[in-house]
């Protein structure tokens, strides 16, 4: 079920800080909007200091973002 609370107009900024409840909160808005609107862009902080696993869970998310068809802008 979509949730209106999720659903998002542009221009925004989502960050996603690497966690698991910012991952949540990404996909949560990806489902009840159809995708990342066009002018949404979601931010990642690369600081140079993760850990590998954190690296690979951010890959995961941007793999499902663009698996689901959505404009994809990382910053990081």
């Amino acid at each position: 079920m979509k949730h209106p609370a999720y659903q998002i107009q542009g221009p925004a900024q989502i960050c996603f800080s690497r966690g698991r409840t910012s991952g949540y909160m990404l996909h949560q808005i990806l489902e009840a909007s159809d995708g990342l609107p066009q002018d949404c862009h979601v931010t990642f902080e690369n600081t140079g200091q993760e850990r590998e696993e954190t690296l690979v869970f951010v890959e995961e998310c941007i793999n499902f973002i663009v698996g689901k068809g959505s404009h994809l802008s990382f910053f990081g």
